[in-house]
């Protein structure tokens, strides 16, 4: 992992997901982090903090960007390179997103996500689930209230039915840099009594690799086995197959992690391979 694009745009959820990105991209030492801001939008109070706020709306633009850039390294130690991109475009936030990413040739974006408001019925970081749905690129969503710290536990959503060995060891070699502590679970929504021997199968072909965890859920949905494992075990970072992978989507489509989005606070990685 070499460059990672990140979507500023001064809201609390955005400033997360760039001391997100910052941790990332100190274990990987990236060449860069983009930043890019999209200009078009009214500047509103409850969407930011009252310091960027305050620099916002008297047109202080550059200040804020250096303030979230000093406010990134000092919680992060993020000691590598920015870039910035600013765009002024009516077009739609996600498809500019990802086409800047697929352009740009960027191994990742980090996103930020507030959830669900139950109260009023509105998603909100619908942005970052569309750039979820198209993206052919890894998305990181970082929750509101995530701690700026590097992941220690994670977890890995695979289907054990329907498992490919050689992916996961790329998936590992992937994933292994941030920590070796990778625990892989399955949801068993039809309570199918061969999943454990599989699981078991699998466990002694990996029994090699240090680090590693296996557990089966028992769950009506997926999403509901996701956060009931996330309950049980603590979890610094969620890892899912996207839809457009082709041989163990079975199980973790497209769909179940952009819903997993908006009820969980830990963040969720969205692997997309071709």
């Amino acid at each position: 992992m070499k460059k990672i694009l990140c979507p500023l745009d001064f809201s609390v959820t955005s400033i997360n997901a760039l001391q997100a990105a910052c941790v990332i991209g100190e274990k990987y030492q990236v060449d860069e982090i983009q930043l890019i801001t999209v200009h078009g939008e009214k500047v509103t109070s409850g969407a930011y903090s009252n310091e960027f706020f305050q620099l916002l709306s008297t047109a202080n633009f550059d200040k804020a960007l250096e303030k979230a850039i000093s406010l990134a390294r000092k919680k992060t130690g993020y000691s590598r390179s920015f870039t910035f991109k600013s765009i002024n475009s009516k077009k739609r936030v996600s498809s500019l997103i990802n086409q800047t990413a697929k352009e740009g040739q960027f191994d990742l974006i980090c996103m930020g996500t507030e959830g669900q408001n139950t109260l009023r019925k509105v998603v909100f970081g619908s942005t970052t689930q569309k750039v979820l749905e198209e993206s052919t690129i890894h998305v990181l969503a970082v929750p509101k209230n995530w701690t700026a710290e590097s992941p220690e536990k994670i977890a890995l959503g695979v289907d054990f039915l329907y498992f490919d060995q050689r992916r996961f060891e790329e998936i590992h070699e992937l994933i292994s840099v941030l920590s070796p502590n990778i625990h892989l679970f399955d949801v068993n929504i039809a309570n199918n009594p061969l999943m454990e021997d599989k699981m078991a199968e699998i466990k002694n072909k990996l029994a090699h690799y240090p680090g590693l965890k296996f557990s089966l859920v028992n769950a009506i949905d997926v999403v509901s086995g996701i956060l009931k494992f996330t309950d049980l075990n603590p979890t610094d970072l969620i890892v899912l197959l996207s839809k457009n992978y082709k041989l163990i989507d079975r199980l973790f489509e497209r769909s179940y992690t952009e819903k997993l989005v908006l009820h969980t606070q830990i963040p969720v990685l969205a692997l997309k391979f071709n």
